[in-house]
């Protein structure tokens, strides 16, 4: 086979310094499908920390074929355009060992690349996505409730809109087909995620869920004057800097890569990051839990390190909880001190002035407005738990008053949200309804309030009105539609109209067939519906 031979111009991501020791001391090229990486004289790959590929921003992370101090191998994907490579050089004077991402083009094309600084930068590069300019990217989708706060309460404040007008500011629906790959490259799991991108793209900075704008603002401030990425921060944690590991231990909290989260918070020496990684080995065993009786114990061993050990009397509570539901699910004795010992310590924690205070220690994060509604819930969970009636309902009771006394306004509909679920584990969801109609009398433009109101009469098994609520949804997709769909099929399924909703499940996965991966769940949904509706004897 002729030997196919082409440089490529690298991009290294900026460093703290005026410029990497080690910048040009790769030379890649393509040969008979493999990314061959080989390094100048007076250099060397670090061969014994990570390195990987990943083609065409997605998820699989491919290993060296072959990685020794002087070169590494990658196998090329077939029928990828790109790959992103990530690996440690050093000099051979062991000064220095920096990390390096790069990209590489695969398949040219017309307009594939431009010059920046004497560098390749690929076409669809992180690099090209910033622009050259500080770029935060906010990361969210219509029906998130903690999106919603986001929104109405953070990002339209003038502290935070001030920082904004000195930036680049891009919105990302992730229910939007064509904002799949970019969700995928930057590794979102959850939302709300906001990213912050130096000018040559490096991550600087992430959160993970709702931020309140006195927090969000400051932090936002601080990360704009920081010139160093994330990945950039590797070496020197692994050199010992506590404040680079506690940096990353962040990072990889809100990427919800537990065991990173984990390791990096261990250099940290603070209370607060202790409790992060407590909270990290929990969440880690709490994904991995399956149903082996091992895997279930290693949960309840990290919820029993985590309450021993955390400095957060709330975090204490909440994971003693999660501890003694997880006992009587394996229906083990659970001993009466500790639910005395819990009750108590649930009534101190309710009685507590400074609630907010309490919450701000713990890693529940902002609970605004329902801190006392959050214990009230909990403690009605104890009472569950031991079947105890008669205090569970009395709990309730306090908790639908706690609610009743939240100043509630359509300006702020995220907290509106929170108070209609709250209601729900009260027991009371009638006093939803009213919150719900004002939603959608506030907000007649999108599908959210809509589709909430028509779960919210499924529940109640008013079938006709919820039918009536979904079809409006639909006039208002964002992107959602294969879900709202789902959702109508099931509201059909119950009204008896057997024909109708495979006619709906059969235009749907059409819809769907597209995007396989994205709407995996939603296809397998409406896949055993038909067949149950088929198999059954439903009238038409």
């Amino acid at each position: 086979m002729t030997k196919l031979f082409v440089v490529l111009g690298l991009i290294f991501s900026t460093s703290a310094f005026a410029e990497q020791k080690t910048k040009g001391a790769v030379t890649a090229a393509v040969e008979n499908q493999e990314i061959v990486l080989t390094v100048k004289k007076g250099f060397h790959f670090n061969d014994k920390a990570p390195a990987s590929a990943v083609f065409d921003d997605l998820e699989a992370k491919y290993k060296p074929t072959v990685k020794t101090e002087q070169k590494f191998t990658f196998k090329v994907v077939e029928k990828t355009k790109k790959a992103k490579l990530n690996y440690y050089v050093c000099d051979d004077a062991k000064t220095v060992c920096e990390p390096h991402d790069q990209e590489v083009v695969l398949e040219k094309r017309k307009g594939a690349s431009a010059e920046k600084n004497g560098e390749l930068v690929p076409e669809g590069s992180v690099m090209n996505y910033a622009g050259g300019k500080m770029t935060l990217i906010k990361f969210s989708a219509p029906w998130c409730p903690a999106c919603i706060r986001l929104k109405s309460e953070t990002m339209n404040k003038p502290a935070v809109q001030a920082l904004l007008k000195k930036i680049q500011f891009k919105e990302i629906n992730i229910d939007l087909v064509e904002n799949e790959k970019i969700s995928d490259y930057f590794g979102v799991k959850a939302i709300p995620t906001v990213i912050l991108l130096n000018e040559q793209g490096g991550e600087v900075k992430r959160w993970l869920d709702y931020q309140p704008a006195k927090s969000f603002a400051p932090e936002l401030q601080a990360a704009l004057k920081e010139t160093q990425s994330i990945n950039q921060l590797v070496a020197k944690a692994e050199a010992g800097d506590e404040k680079a590991a506690t940096t990353l231990g962040y990072n990889s909290y809100s990427k919800m890569i537990w065991k990173d989260a984990a390791k990096w918070f261990s250099f940290s020496k603070g209370a607060k990051e202790l409790n992060y990684k407590l909270a990290s080995e929990i969440n880690f065993a709490s994904d991995e839990m399956g149903d082996s009786v091992e895997s279930k114990k290693a949960y309840q061993q990290a919820l029993e390190k985590g309450f021993t050990l955390s400095s957060s009397v709330l975090d204490q509570t909440r994971w003693k909880l999660d501890y003694l539901e997880q006992l009587k699910e394996q229906e083990r004795q659970i001993e009466t001190d500790a639910i005395k010992a819990l009750q108590f310590q649930l009534a101190e924690i309710k009685n507590n002035k400074d609630l907010k205070g309490l919450f701000a220690k713990s890693t529940l994060g902002d609970n605004e407005n329902f801190e006392k509604a959050e214990v009230l819930d909990m403690t009605a969970r104890l009472y569950k738990l031991t079947d105890d009636k008669e205090n569970a309902k009395k709990t309730q009771g306090e908790l639908a008053a706690a609610v009743d006394k939240v100043k509630l306004s359509t300006k702020l509909p995220g907290q509106m949200i929170s108070a209609i679920w709250y209601y729900g584990q009260a027991g009371v969801p009638e006093k939803s309804e009213p919150l719900l109609k004002q939603l959608i009398k506030a907000y007649p433009k999108t599908y959210v309030y809509y589709q909430r109101y028509a779960s919210f009469l499924t529940k109640q098994k008013r079938h006709d009105e919820a039918l009536a609520q979904a079809n409006l949804a639909l006039e208002f997709k964002e992107g959602n539609e294969p879900q709202l769909s789902l959702a109508k099929v099931k509201i059909l399924k119950e009204l008896g109209k057997k024909d109708e909703a495979i006619t709906l499940i059969d235009n749907t996965l059409k819809i769907t067939e597209a995007h396989p991966t994205k709407y995996k769940r939603t296809q397998t949904a409406l896949t055993d519906i038909k067949k149950n509706l088929l198999n059954s004897d439903v009238k038409k």
